[in-house]
């Protein structure tokens, strides 16, 4: 979609379908007040019925005061309040931005199920799409983009086409308050690292707009993920009826990888092995899946988390423990 003038209510009578119950993930800062804000402002206009949920990831000393924060603001708006606190994992190496994501959006699901809700809606914005992008491509992953709707977790993003210069312009016209968070300003995160250092760089040595730039591109690049992944999920749905590992799975797999090109190979195999190793692997341990199944002298293939694959006796079979000691 080309990048067109838009300001939060605009976006909100344009993509918010009338007649809703919706549950707004509200983390009490200034994306997600203003969304709280203005869709309750539209309320009676588009027949909502709005929910508000928080989730205090217990990660700093002063986060009660943000689930408070957003709990009053709730209650001002007379709506139903739902909070989760979460006890941070004891464990100094994980990445405890995919953890709070993960239980954010578990929180999320049981709350929409629960009280039979029809659209859970988020904050983001089109400079977290462009930050995302960077982030991606930095850390040599594949540059997934934000999707606008998730049809999967019911998860729409009104605010995915307007920056967050845009959005801050439009809280502080309306008189809107809302709750700072500090680790936001710190670089020892690598998204801060993008939003304070890279992305000022990048607009003052080569171009003004490159938020707008990035976010179009990353827009543009997930309808293409879309695409692939609607052919993938096709010849997946086959793939499901047959037992993992068998000589029929097998036989399958590779007639299909054959017939198919590059690009939906090696995302077909990683859709496949999403379902047995609980991840969704990159492109070249999907790459090298391919090459294990297609190389029958290859006896096994190790993947993170203590999982392997195994050929034994014409089957694969699935590994989860230490296997260090195992040998080709």
């Amino acid at each position: 979609m080309s990048r067109f003038k838009l300001y939060p209510e605009k976006a909100l009578r344009l993509f918010l379908p009338k007649g809703k119950a919706i549950l707004i993930a509200c983390s009490g800062g200034i994306d997600s007040v203003v969304l709280l804000e203005e869709c309750c402002k539209l309320r009676q206009l588009l027949k909502l019925s709005i929910q508000v949920a928080h989730v205090d990831h217990g990660l700093r000393k002063d986060s009660a005061k943000d689930a408070d924060f957003v709990r009053k603001l709730a209650k001002r708006h007379k709506l139903k309040f739902h909070l989760k606190r979460l006890k941070p994992p004891n464990k100094q190496k994980i990445n405890f931005e995919s953890w709070g994501r993960e239980k954010r959006y578990q929180f999320f699901a049981q709350v929409l199920k629960k009280h039979k809700l029809n659209l859970l809606l988020t904050a983001h914005n089109a400079s977290d799409q462009a930050e995302n992008l960077l982030m991606r491509l930095i850390s040599n992953k594949e540059p997934r983009a934000i999707t606008f709707f998730d049809k999967r977790r019911k998860l729409l993003r009104p605010f995915l086409y307007i920056t967050k210069k845009e959005i801050i312009s439009w809280a502080r016209k309306s008189g809107y308050t809302w709750r700072e968070d500090i680790t936001n300003r710190s670089i020892e995160y690598l998204r801060n690292k993008v939003r304070l250092k890279l992305i000022p760089f990048l607009e003052k040595n080569f171009d003004a707009r490159v938020q707008d730039v990035l976010s179009r591109r990353a827009a543009l690049l997930g309808q293409d993920f879309e695409y692939f992944d609607e052919l993938v999920s096709k010849k997946i749905s086959k793939l499901a009826a047959l037992k993992f590992g068998s000589s029929d799975w097998q036989n399958y797999f590779k007639k299909e990888l054959k017939k198919s090109p590059s690009a939906i190979a090696w995302r077909l195999a990683a859709a496949s092995l999403e379902k047995i190793i609980g991840y969704r692997p990159g492109y070249q341990a999907s790459c090298d899946f391919i090459d294990f199944l297609s190389n029958n002298n290859r006896q096994r293939i190790q993947f993170s988390g203590q999982i392997a694959l195994r050929r034994t006796k014409g089957f694969i079979r699935i590994i989860r423990s230490n296997f260090s000691n195992f040998r080709e």
